[in-house]
């Protein structure tokens, strides 16, 4: 019995099957399609590679909101009215605010929404505070302003 191999493809006869690096067959180290070999430059590999089993997935869902925006207008507002108090709680909640994200990001859900949850807590208390001492700075300047004559 007799095989015919393949047209355009050199035969080994003493083994029976295709010459070292013809036409898929397996040849030197770094020929295409061989394992180990490398790819083309930026091709994705098998391992690894996004959406395969095994690659680290972010959380799904929406993130827990970081109220950045308000702790910053609280440090702002605690200069300005009442830097004793409601200042460094407008900086609590910034620390606060900053480590939501980064938890979301690394898979903890928890933590991330704990972090928001305390992040809005003491911006709330810092809001208190300022408004606070916003009506203690214009009781004293209208009440200082009128004693004057």
């Amino acid at each position: 019995m007799s095989y015919e191999p393949p047209s355009g493809q050199a035969w080994n006869q003493a083994e029976g099957q295709p010459s070292p690096g013809q036409n898929g067959a397996p040849g030197q180290y770094g020929d295409p399609g061989q394992y180990g070999a490398p790819g083309p430059y930026g091709a994705v590999g098998p391992y690894g590679a996004p959406g395969q089993p095994g690659f680290a997935q972010g959380p799904y869902g929406k993130p827990p909101a970081t109220y950045r925006p308000w702790a910053i207008t609280c440090i702002v507002c605690g200069v300005l009215f009442s830097i004793i108090i409601g200042m460094p709680c407008g900086l609590v909640a910034l620390y606060y605010s900053r480590r939501v994200q980064p938890a979301w990001l690394s898979g903890q859900q928890q933590r991330a929404s704990q972090a928001s949850r305390r992040a809005m807590i003491w911006a709330i208390a810092s809001t208190l505070f300022d408004l606070l001492g916003f009506i203690v700075v214009i009781s004293l300047f209208s009440h200082g302003s009128g004693s004057a004559s």
